[in-house]
């Protein structure tokens, strides 16, 4: 049994999706418009695995009827090597002259919070990045599952950084979009849950506030959702799809 489900599920995704590598990055598309119009490029939450990669593509694919793709980033500290293959992700399809719309959650939401402010993509919609690692170590302090949902990432940043936030804050506010917000590239919805016991809400608010006082394009989008039920709600997704069918590009709120 065991062995036939190895097989099941290595044979599942190569006849869905197509594989593109680009300087190195592992890029993974779904083609339905004929290698033209606009790409709707997802960040996918948790680590970059290619089963991560492909599962969010799988989750989201009925909202839009343009090419969708996602990326396998590699394993790095937060805003690490795995920003370079984000941005390797983004210049793949820009290099076509084709538009890119950002969609993450989580530490997908992070990533392509950070990518934004290097790349200059058509919009990024975020559902519940931490955007400001200083406070979120206190924040992991006093919920101690936090830190074990994260810890491989925790690890290497706090490596790379040569401590902990408090320690090195220097380093983290490099690697936090909240204080990088003046150089933002897109605009921007964020969409978070007041219920969120994983990200904190506040982390998106620090943001809001951050963009704001930059002047930049954005709006926030408050909802009663959890960190793991927010990008599965009708009412963000009516929220999302407005924005993103701003930018021409169709998107339904409700699937089947």
């Amino acid at each position: 049994m065991i062995i036939l489900l190895a097989v099941v599920t290595s044979n599942f995704f190569p006849r869905i999706y197509a594989t593109k590598r680009f300087n190195g990055t592992e890029i993974y598309l779904i083609e339905k418009t004929n290698g033209k119009g606009p790409v709707v490029l997802f960040f996918n939450g948790g680590f970059g695995t290619r089963g991560g990669a492909k599962k969010i593509l799988l989750d989201y694919s009925n909202h839009f009827n343009t090419t969708i793709a996602s990326f396998k980033y590699r394993q790095s500290s937060f805003g690490g090597g795995e920003l370079i293959d984000a941005v390797n992700a983004f210049e793949y399809f820009n290099r076509q002259n084709r538009s890119v719309i950002f969609v993450g959650k989580s530490h997908g939401g992070y990533l392509s919070l950070m990518a934004g402010t290097i790349v200059n993509c058509t919009a990024i919609v975020d559902f519940s990045g931490p955007t400001d690692l200083l406070t979120m170590e206190d924040f992991s302090l006093k919920h101690l599952y936090v830190p074990l949902v994260f810890s491989p990432l925790v690890k290497m940043t706090a490596d790379e950084c040569k401590g902990i936030p408090s320690q090195t804050p220097i380093c983290y506010k490099e690697k936090s979009p909240v204080y990088r917000a003046s150089e933002m590239k897109c605009p921007v919805m964020i969409i978070h849950g007041v219920n969120d016991d994983v990200v904190p809400y506040s982390q998106s608010v620090k943001m809001a506030d951050a963009l704001n006082e930059s002047g930049k394009q954005f709006q926030f989008i408050t909802t009663n959702s959890t960190h793991f039920d927010v990008d599965f709600d009708p009412y963000s997704w009516e929220f999302a799809c407005e924005f993103i069918s701003g930018f021409g590009v169709p998107c339904e709120a409700e699937v089947s």
